[in-house]
């Protein structure tokens, strides 16, 4: 078995997003690993609700404050009809579980929309078939209006990030929360992140940027936390020792960002 000091999440160090993809290995996020994860995820959370216990710490982590800042949006909501959540990369749903662990009459109040990639949407649509739920997928940011996006730990894997940041803001929400942001105050690079048999590239990200294009679309930063949990058996600080000082980062972040009033 590999130590865990001998393993790394994250190896090298890139000027872009392009440098670490001619590096890249696998299919990542497309591939059977991460499928057979995403099924798993979904299954035991969904399996916790019907059985009215807490869903597992572990799949809870990214979502830290995800429920609160979704009843805060919701209490500001004026108008009759569902609440209207886009969660962007939100794989199988454990996002709106977390919802429905914490809020009240989430069922009837929220219509949710996963966007995804393909192979995850195909699974998606066969995994909630017949649940009853709220919960629809497409591969395509829609075009409508939607009340509250969430990014869940997803941005650092956008290479064009910046661009795909304004494409969602233009389904118009009043907040946009980016949950489990791996950013702080370094300058931007890339990396190759190791996941089982494949290496993904992986964004470290200047906040200062990430808030410059917010700010740039109309919204402004009003909540951020940090957000700790276990990446492989490492617990809150992130693994990062085998990078220089000035690329490490202690821990990822929680921001929410609230549409600037005309």
């Amino acid at each position: 078995m590999t130590k865990l000091k001998d393993f790394y999440i994250w190896e090298g160090v890139y000027s872009d997003f392009a440098e670490a993809e001619n590096s890249a290995v696998g299919k990542g996020f497309s591939g059977s690993t991460y499928l057979k994860s995403a099924k798993k995820a979904a299954k035991d959370s969904l399996a916790m609700i019907n059985k009215g216990k807490q869903i597992p710490k572990f799949y809870k982590q990214r979502f830290t404050s995800y429920p609160a800042m979704v009843s805060i949006a919701m209490k500001s909501f004026r108008i009759s009809r569902k609440f209207k959540v886009l969660d962007f990369g939100g794989g199988l749903g454990v996002g709106y579980l977390n919802l429905q662990e914490c809020i009240p009459k989430t069922r009837s109040s929220i219509l949710y929309k996963i966007v995804e990639v393909p192979e995850v949407v195909a699974h998606g649509k066969k995994f909630y078939k017949n649940l009853n739920l709220p919960v629809s997928f497409s591969e395509n940011i829609p075009r409508s209006k939607y009340d509250f996006v969430f990014c869940g730990s997803v941005i650092q894997y956008i290479k064009n990030w910046k661009q795909q940041l304004i494409e969602l803001s233009k389904t118009n929400p009043d907040y946009i929360l980016l949950g489990d942001v791996f950013c702080g105050n370094i300058q931007s690079f890339a990396s190759l992140q190791n996941y089982y048999e494949s290496k993904i590239p992986h964004w470290f990200l200047s906040q200062q940027e990430i808030e410059e294009v917010l700010v740039s679309i109309g919204y402004e930063l009003i909540h951020q936390d940090a957000a700790t949990g276990i990446r492989a058996g490492h617990e809150d600080d992130l693994p990062m020792m085998n990078f220089k000082k000035k690329y490490r980062l202690r821990n990822t972040v929680h921001l929410l960002f609230k549409k600037k009033a005309k």
